[in-house]
């Protein structure tokens, strides 16, 4: 459970952090949000406009109201005007009958005098209550020669809702009253509607209420008559008292939660309240400037939100309707996005794994079709460069490979070298000591040459001694012979040296040819890999550089093969030279011991024949001479040819050390070649995770 509630999380990252969640919310906000903006601000803006439109219809109708008040009381004022003018003592009652049957809206005409009987004129049934105690008396006495208008009260004889306007002489001797019935005008306002179940309410400055609300005055279920007060609080005083109490600009005292005696806060305004019912109701109240009454338009602010709900649901199903074109279009468009998106995602991730014979499966005409067949180009043009790589990685594997078999056979031959050298250097090391034992040895018979011919003059020069040294000269003479022997078997010695220095030198030339073949097949085959490194481009690199140094070492070999065959020629000319030599030296060596062997035989007829001693002493003398002179020239070239062995062993050892640095070069060129056969095989391993 914790592994999954770890790898939650993650998932839903995953779910909404995709495109298609990311577009399908894009397009969710783009299409919820404005529709919703729109419906919302359309929906509010046309509920404001009718409810303005509604305000202004209960302007409209209170307006209307005032002016009716106004022509229902303007006249009457003026009527009373008119009467308290003309009326006489005389002409009193008729012009009083006149003015009722001409008004059938006066309920009653009065003339009322300061003392004696009030004179009448009614279109109801009179009463016997005498009219000085009304309140409309007592009122217009107070305000003399000024018409007054009483507040609204139930008339005795009709039982109607009336009020009476009155005006007082200028000397207070008479009151002329003309008792308005208000029931034809309450009437009229009464089918005057705001709205649906908006109307028009009027009450009286002392809170008698002219116009009712339907439900009455009382807040009771029924309408009520005109003519009743306004409820009244709990201290029993009416809200027209309270509010006639009052001073101007301050609220009235409220008997409740709004109500009509609200309507006294000022001489116009707007009251929030709630019917009988719980509804919620909205007043526009105005003062009436000739009678101080309150007229009210009522009207029901849920009216606003019945004549919207039209509004309202027709803008829900057009968003509705939008919001499912919307969500088709989105939809489409998502499906069009994601489902190439998803193709190429998958084909990217294969291709990613290494197979790069999948193509990309979008035949779409947008951008999403070029991205698609662009892929598949890339795909292939990676498959071609992988397909390259792999096949130039098998010819540098096989290259290495064979560069690789090139320098160990390079390297045993330059072994071979080094060894054969070696054994030059050797041979002419031990040339040089058997000839230097040569030179000593002519030196010495040169000196017993040198010896002979004084024993020889000693001999012409006394024949006695020569007899007794004969003997001596006998023995020196096979000594002689035994040396010059020798000599000979030295010299033939020294020849066959210089015969194998002669084939050894040839060996090294054959040795030499085959390095210099080796080093042109090494350069070859290191151009080659730089040409293959250089197709492979940047992966090729590494390469190029190997195959460099490659070529150089092979390019540095073959110069090190060019100046051993140079100087392996000089030994090989300097070896013919010493060959000449030895050649005259075998010659000359032949001729010592023929004359050392012909000495012998003259020494034994010496022996033999003392007489002839002198003469052929003297022939041995010339000839001792001879030797002597040809066992000078025997050290000369005995020292001639240790010089040229001395330089051949010196060459030797100079071709060795080369040979051993283009051994070294050798074995840098076989670990180089096996280190780029290890690359190409790492190489070839990458490549072969390709399926092509």
């Amino acid at each position: 459970m914790k592994q999954s509630s770890t790898f939650a999380p993650a998932g839903i990252r995953r779910r909404f952090g995709s495109v298609r969640s990311k577009l399908i919310l894009s397009f969710l906000f783009v299409i919820l949000v404005p529709s919703l903006a729109i419906g919302g601000f359309g929906y509010f803006i046309a509920k404001d406009k009718l409810d303005g439109q509604l305000e202004n219809v209960a302007n409209s109708d209170i307006a209307l109201v005032d002016k009716l008040v106004d022509q229902y009381i303007q006249p009457k004022m003026s009527d009373v005007e008119f009467l308290a003018s003309r009326m006489t003592a005389a002409a009193d009652q008729e012009l009083l009958d006149n003015y009722a049957s001409a008004h059938p809206e006066a309920e009653q005409v009065l003339y009322i005098p300061a003392t004696g009987e009030a004179l009448s004129a009614s279109s109801a049934a009179e009463t016997d209550a005498d009219p000085r105690g009304n309140d409309f008396y007592a009122l217009a006495l107070e305000s003399k020669g000024t018409v007054v208008l009483s507040e609204p009260y139930t008339s005795e004889a009709s039982g109607n809702t009336v009020v009476a306007i009155a005006r007082a002489a200028e000397d207070g001797s008479a009151v002329v009253a003309v008792v308005a019935d208000l029931t034809g005008l309450a009437e009229d306002i009464g089918e005057i509607q705001i709205g649906e179940d908006g109307f028009v309410m009027i009450v009286s400055a002392s809170g008698t209420s002219i116009v009712s609300p339907p439900w009455g005055a009382r807040g009771e279920g029924g309408a009520s008559g005109t003519g009743e007060e306004l409820p009244a609080d709990a201290s029993g005083v009416t809200a027209g008292q309270e509010a006639a109490a009052a001073p101007d600009g301050e609220a009235a005292p409220e008997g409740g939660e709004g109500g009509p005696q609200a309507l006294f806060a000022g001489d116009t305004g707007e009251i929030d309240q709630e019917s009988p019912g719980g509804d919620s109701r909205h007043l526009i109240y105005i003062t009436n400037e000739l009678t101080g009454w309150k007229i009210a338009g009522d009207r029901s602010p849920s009216e606003v939100t019945k004549a919207a709900a039209p509004i309202l649901s027709n803008t829900i199903l057009v968003l509705v309707i939008f919001v499912l074109i919307g969500a088709a279009l989105m939809f489409v468009i998502v499906q069009s996005i994601a489902r190439p998106l998803k193709s190429l995602t998958n084909a990217s991730r294969i291709v990613s794994e290494g197979d790069l014979s999948f193509r990309a499966d979008v035949n779409s005409k947008d951008e999403f079709g070029e991205l698609g067949a662009s892929f598949n180009r890339m795909v292939d043009s990676l498959r071609a460069v992988v397909s390259e790589v792999s096949e130039s990685s098998h010819r540098l594997a096989s290259s290495s490979q064979h560069l690789s078999a090139g320098a160990t056979q390079t390297s045993s031959a330059a072994q071979h070298i080094v060894e054969a050298i070696g054994e030059v250097a050797d041979g002419a090391a031990r040339q040089v000591e058997l000839v230097q034992t040569g030179s000593r040895e002519i030196w010495t018979v040169s000196e017993q040459i040198r010896q002979i011919v004084g024993s020889a003059q000693q001999a012409s020069r006394t024949t006695g001694e020569v007899a007794e040294k004969s003997a001596e000269g006998g023995q020196a003479v096979r000594d002689a012979v035994r040396q010059m022997n020798s000599i000979s078997v030295s010299v033939d010695g020294l020849a066959e040296v210089v015969r194998r220095l002669v084939d050894s030198s040839m060996e090294i030339g054959k040795t030499i040819g085959v390095i210099s073949d080796l080093s042109q097949q090494t350069n070859l085959l290191a151009l080659n890999a730089a040409i293959e490194a250089a197709r492979a481009g940047e992966e090729g690199k590494g390469f190029a550089v190997v195959a460099g140094e490659v070529r150089k070492l092979a390019e540095q070999s073959d110069k090190s093969a060019r100046q051993v065959a140079s100087l392996n020629q000089s030994i090989r000319t300097e070896i013919s030279s010493v060959q000449a030599s030895l050649k005259a030296a075998l010659e000359e060596v032949s001729e010592g011991l023929d004359v050392v062997e012909t000495a012998g035989r003259l020494f034994s007829e010496i022996e033999s024949y003392v007489e002839e001693v002198g003469g052929q002493v003297r022939g041995v003398s010339v000839t001792a001479e001879e030797i002597a002179a040809g066992a000078t020239e025997v050290v000369k070239a005995i020292e001639d040819i240790s010089g040229v062995s001395g330089e051949a062993a010196a060459g030797a050892q100079t071709v060795s050390a080369a040979t051993e640095q283009q051994l070294a070069s050798m074995e840098q060129i076989s670990s180089s070649s096996a280190s780029l056969t290890r690359m190409a095989v790492e190489l070839q391993s990458l490549v072969d995770k390709f399926k092509l």
